[in-house]
């Protein structure tokens, strides 16, 4: 149930700093960087600059629209965490990069799930296209998860789209990471195609060495639409 009490996390002084400074990056770069539809979540979704928001504070923004953030200790399985979409739920980590390395993080950190994926969930399009890839997960073939989690990272997490032939940022990944961010329109893509994507690994360790560029945003959202309906028909007969 959604009941369950969040804990407050007592961040330490220089953990709000760690998001202070990365937050100002990352908002100096979505000008130019970030496309349409996640500039105008972020500016009505009124993220903290200067502190750490608490998960209670981010749910309380999303509560109208269905989807709310649950916070896990540490990574799940991608069948885990894409399952749980299905119910309007992300599974969130609530830890913060460490403040000796601002611009690194391993694994997803709170910078992440509030910047790349809370912010978007205020679009009706970035939720539908979770809440779809929730229930094709949930009646999926551990051979078939592998296939929807290169997917998921290729478009939600790792997407590019155009905007007047300008390559713009779609994913989480790339609109939480200052670095990668910066260096958007640098680094190579490849052309929107689903079949390729789903046999694409990836690596969660290193920089992308190249994009997946859909023609435009609303492109990308209509062929995983299209796709992942497919999927539930094929498993529903």
């Amino acid at each position: 149930g959604q009941d369950k009490t969040i804990l407050e996390v007592p961040y330490i002084t220089e953990e709000h700093k760690v998001w202070e400074s990365v937050s100002l990056q990352l908002t100096s770069l979505y000008g130019n960087r970030a496309c349409k539809e996640y500039k105008d979540c972020y500016s009505n979704f009124h993220l903290p600059s200067e502190r750490i928001p608490q998960f209670f504070e981010i749910n309380k923004t999303l509560s109208g629209h269905g989807f709310s953030l649950e916070p896990v200790a540490g990574l799940v399985t991608p069948k885990e965490f894409l399952t749980k979409l299905s119910e309007g739920s992300m599974l969130c980590t609530q830890y913060i990069r460490h403040y000796s390395v601002p611009e690194y993080t391993p694994e997803p950190d709170i910078i992440h799930e509030l910047f790349g994926h809370a912010v978007f969930l205020l679009s009706e399009k970035i939720r539908r296209i979770n809440y779809l890839f929730g229930k094709v997960a949930k009646q999926a073939s551990d051979k078939e998860i592998e296939s929807l989690i290169r997917l998921y990272w290729h478009t939600v997490e790792f997407g590019l789209c155009l905007e007047d032939n300008v390559p713009k940022a779609v994913g989480a990944g790339l609109l939480s990471s200052v670095k990668e961010l910066s260096s958007v329109c640098d680094i190579p893509t490849k052309p929107f195609h689903i079949p390729t994507m789903i046999n694409t690994s990836y690596d969660t360790m290193n920089p992308q060495p190249f994009l997946f560029c859909a023609p435009s945003f609303d492109f990308m959202i209509n062929e995983l639409t299209l796709y992942l309906n497919n999927c539930l028909q094929r498993t529903n007969k």
